[in-house]
């Protein structure tokens, strides 16, 4: 028992790296002295073994409370005592952007209408959302609830990279977008034209995708890692970790996947105010009625920026700050309230859909008509040239027309869209005519003009 409480009694507090050491002497003094066995040496061994499997992980997880722990604060000092308010908040963010993001993706399943060019770029950062619910906030969730991390160093990789993945993506979309509003309102080229093509669209979400799988797959092959973070229920790039290594590419990281799309976002926008500042009066009226839609396009998007800066920009500046050699001056507390905002950043898309665009609106209200079948396009044709009204009769549905049989809004927007083409083939047949008129006009006073010279 001697050498065992002696080895007990020179470990100084603090000495993690001497515990193998440790538990060497005590299996020796375990195998020597067989007769002295005890609960006490039993339990001592146990002990140090554990502790020492514990220093392993969490050294090469180098997480922030294993780091704070090693600066010489106490372990009472850093536990995190908000881990049922904190998986609430989750579970509610967790669900609120499934529901959502999955409305907007059904929406543009359902109705091809919505598939625009432009709109495929709103789905693009739908989908991106949709993924870090279902990825992210599902594992960050149940570790909350069990108040540590439950899926090894696996599934801490996959965290960090999924949820660093898709908010880039979300961002770098933001910036193609308001790229596309400045060229469309600035520089527009007619009525009904625009600058993106489904194609267009398709390899700039293909060159989105491949710029953001660049910078999040370097910590992976070793430039920086992903590492466990706050109170240990996420994870993320190891700002805590300060080599060269992990300082050089979060440097990188800020530069190339913040401050540049930024740059764009406000360039785009300060030329777009002051193109609407200017004024568009010379323009022609199809010509300025067109940049006017636009521009309420572009408001839409300035929100969709500006909700997402509020959400990313506290994570930001926290992760700076601990990257620095600042992470003394953050607590648990304060490391998880710019975590949970970044997080909720999935649920503000839809809202603004919905709130700003009437197309979104009103599709919505068609698919949640009470379960009511949708017309189908022969359907609704036939319908509406059987007891579609005048274009100036043409008014909102009340329910009491939905129960009479009288046509619902999709029905009315088909019956004006109808109504425009025969408009349109109107005029088309009247300027033709106008044009046989006038050649025949021409006609006769040529063949009247010879007979009077003859």
């Amino acid at each position: 028992m001697s050498s065992v409480s002696d080895v007990s009694s020179g470990r100084s507090e603090g000495e993690v790296p001497t515990l193998a050491a440790e538990s060497t002497a005590v299996s020796g003094a375990l195998i020597g002295q067989s007769h002295e066995w005890s609960a006490q040496t039993v339990m001592l061994g146990i002990y140090n073994v554990v502790n020492m499997t514990e220093y392993g992980y969490n050294n090469n997880a180098t997480s922030a409370a294993w780091n704070f722990r090693r600066n010489g604060t106490t372990e009472e000092e850093v536990e995190f005592s908000g881990f049922e308010p904190v998986a609430g908040v989750i579970a509610i963010i967790g669900i609120v952007g499934f529901l959502s993001n999955g409305a907007v993706v059904l929406l543009f399943l359902k109705f091809r209408q919505l598939r625009t060019p432009f709109n495929m770029l709103l789905l693009n950062m739908s989908v991106a959302d949709l993924l870090v619910s279902v990825c992210g906030n599902t594992l960050s969730f149940a570790s909350a609830v069990r108040h540590r991390w439950l899926w090894g160093r696996p599934g801490c990789v996959w965290y960090g990279f999924a949820n660093h993945l898709f908010g880039l993506v979300s961002l770098i979309s933001l910036a193609v977008i308001s790229f596309e509003r400045y060229r469309m309102v600035v520089k527009p080229k007619g009525p009904g034209s625009s600058y993106l093509t489904y194609n267009k669209v398709g390899l700039a979400i293909l060159f989105i995708y491949l710029y953001c799988l660049l910078w999040t797959t370097l910590p992976i092959v070793g430039w920086s890692s992903y590492e466990l973070e706050g109170p240990e229920i996420g994870c993320s790039v190891a700002w805590e970790e300060h080599s060269l290594s992990n300082t050089s590419y979060i440097v990188v990281l800020f530069i190339m996947c913040l401050f540049a799309p930024l740059l764009i976002i406000i360039y785009s926008y300060y030329r777009l105010w002051y193109k609407v500042k200017k004024g568009s009066r010379n323009l022609p009226a199809a010509i300025r009625k067109s940049s006017q839609k636009e521009q309420k396009i572009a408001r839409m998007v300035v929100v969709m920026i500006t909700c997402f800066m509020v959400c990313w920009l506290p994570y930001g500046a926290m992760a700076l700050v601990v990257s620095f050699g600042g992470e003394r001056l953050i607590s648990h507390t304060a490391a998880v309230v710019p975590s949970l905002l970044a997080k909720s950043s999935t649920c503000y898309n839809p809202v603004v859909y919905f709130a700003m665009n009437s197309q979104f609106r009103r599709y919505f209200q068609d698919l949640l008509c009470c379960g009511r079948k949708l017309f189908d396009a022969s359907a609704s044709q036939h319908t509406c040239n059987t007891i579609a009204k005048p274009s100036h009769d043409l008014r909102k549905p009340a329910d009491s027309d939905r129960n009479n049989g009288l046509p619902t809004r999709s029905c009315i927007a088909s019956g004006e869209q109808q109504t425009g083409e025969s408009r349109q083939n109107t005029a088309s047949q009247q300027w033709i005519e106008l044009k046989t008129i006038a050649v025949a006009i021409k006609t006769d006073e040529v063949d009247n003009g010879t007979a009077n010279a003859s």
